[in-house]
């Protein structure tokens, strides 16, 4: 698993989302040794754990889930443009959507709704 660039593990359970999400602090800080293959895996669930808090009616793209969760760790848009390979415009675009979605104003009130998830 080192030679994969995880840099922590965590114990095995029957609740691999809390798990998951107990280990990401570990991992994010320095995710250019990360496979791709590992980022995409934390994206789906970070996708279903979100969905599992949204109204039934509110669905975010796994992009927007990925913006989001980039938001929530205090990432500013040039930084989720580059870890994302993508436009800073269109991390804009997609924060605007998302706090559309969940009826939101402020990107500081995105990190406290994640909070409650």
């Amino acid at each position: 698993m080192l030679r994969l660039g995880l840099s922590g593990l965590v114990q095995a359970s029957t609740n691999l989302e809390a798990d998951l999400a107990s280990a990401t602090p570990q991992f994010t800080e320095d995710l250019s040794g990360v496979p791709e293959s590992i980022l995409l895996e934390h994206g789906r669930r970070v996708q279903s754990l979100i969905d599992g808090q949204l109204a039934p009616h509110t669905v975010l793209s796994a992009r927007e889930a990925q913006v989001l969760d980039s938001v929530t760790w205090g990432r500013s848009n040039k930084e989720i443009a580059g870890i994302l390979v993508i436009t800073e415009r269109t991390v804009k675009f997609h924060v605007s959507n998302i706090l559309s979605k969940l009826g939101l104003e402020r990107r500081t009130e995105l990190v406290r709704w994640h909070g409650t998830i």
